[in-house]
């Protein structure tokens, strides 16, 4: 688990990070704003610098809902 890193107001910790395509990836994260726990599952495009960074594709919600996504997550057939 990377160390949490300070994005404008809110730290958050990566916990997963995979590739969508060459230019492409997903990470989910970890962060507390307003004392409320969240979990992010994000697109990150690379830029001209090669860096990654994020865009509006995505979903934060309150990391208490996790339970209910994971209960949904298990009954796909993979």
């Amino acid at each position: 688990m990377e160390t949490p890193i300070q994005t404008g107001e809110v730290p958050h910790t990566t916990l997963l990070t995979f590739e969508k395509s060459e230019r492409n990836q997903v990470k989910v994260r970890e962060s507390i704003f307003k004392d409320r726990e969240y979990i992010d599952i994000r697109v990150f495009n690379k830029n001209k610098e090669g860096e990654f960074i994020p865009t509006k594709k995505g979903v934060t919600l309150p990391k208490d809902m996790m339970k209910e996504v994971i209960r949904g997550l298990a009954k796909l057939k993979i």
